[in-house]
């Protein structure tokens, strides 16, 4: 264990103050015990993989932050069972590698398996949580196995993101396929991903949670209007309004800049670190965006994005 960690080392935003106490778990044994001791301690803790989820503010975090390095895996059958710590393109080709296919998409999201399930992370139409058969977690001090339903995922949520608990490891339910094929997806996938997102800079994905648009509630959507602003048909067709639009095409905010912190220009949902960026600087950015889309459309917008010290 070592005190004064600075966070920024630690997540893909390289931003983030001290962590008052910072552990490396190399295992779910160590996982556990350090769990443990901060809940009898009475200890604030943060679990983090990749940390490609997270914006730690530039004061850091008062508390222990357990840094998840398991990444044990086993095949068998049409199961994959992964630790916390396994990123998930790890995760893609250790199924490959057992003849296992399905969630190639997961190759292109820059983060861990905790990260994964906890967030219910997803893209081009799938989710973390739609191949998941069951997870080990920590609930109550205790160690114990839930089933896909009981992990209740939702869009971009599950219960651990919304009751708490912790993380050890998944089980996914995967399907035996064509692993060459399998393979040349992922590199397509990886190449759409680097012509639509800023991956040369340090950034931690999509900032919000794009706009789910309720069919029972009608009246902001009269005429396919929200607030003063007509909202696309197939958006209208398919429920979802991405954010990315709203940041680019209603506010007209792709590329401006806060400090070192940018609105990328490539895409309107993230926010980059052009260097020496500040968590001070995101979050002014965060707020313009929100104050934005509240006024102009009356929407509020979530963020998708961990914020830890705010």
């Amino acid at each position: 264990m070592v005190e004064n960690e600075a966070m920024a080392r630690h997540t893909t935003f390289k931003i983030g103050g001290p962590a008052t106490y910072f552990f490396d778990a190399k295992n779910k044994e160590d996982i556990a015990c350090a769990v443990k001791a901060a809940e009898q301690l009475r200890i604030p803790y943060l679990m983090v993989s990749l940390g490609s989820n997270m914006l730690v503010s530039d004061a850091g975090f008062d508390g222990l932050v357990i840094k998840t390095s398991a990444r044990a895996t086993k095949a068998e059958g049409n199961l994959l069972y992964a630790e916390v710590g396994l990123s998930l393109a790890q995760l893609v080709s250790a199924g490959q590698a057992a003849g296992l296919t399905g969630m190639e998409f997961a190759a292109t999201i820059p983060g861990g398996v905790g990260g994964g399930v906890r967030g219910n992370a997803g893209c081009y139409g799938k989710e973390v949580g739609n191949f998941v058969h069951s997870v080990e977690c920590i609930e109550g001090g205790e160690v114990k196995t839930l089933s896909k339903q009981e992990c209740e995922f939702a869009y971009r949520e599950s219960r651990f993101k919304k009751h708490g608990g912790v993380v050890l490891a998944a089980t996914f339910e995967l399907e035996q396929g064509d692993v060459a094929a399998s393979r040349t997806q992922v590199v397509e996938l990886m190449k759409k991903r680097a012509a639509a997102q800023p991956v040369e800079y340090s950034s931690v994905g999509c900032i919000f949670k794009n706009v789910e648009i309720n069919p029972s509630f009608t009246s902001p959507y009269n005429k396919g209007r929200m607030g003063g602003v007509t909202i696309p048909p197939d958006f209208l067709t398919k429920g979802i309004i991405p954010t990315a639009w709203i940041i680019d095409k209603v506010l007209g905010m792709k590329g401006v800049r806060v400090g070192n912190a940018q609105i990328s220009e490539k895409h309107g949902n993230f926010i980059i670190n052009l260097g020496g960026a500040t968590a001070d600087d995101v979050m002014t950015l965060v707020k313009k965006v929100q104050h934005g889309a509240r006024e102009k459309m009356g929407v509020d917008l979530r963020t998708e994005i961990e914020l830890v010290g705010f």
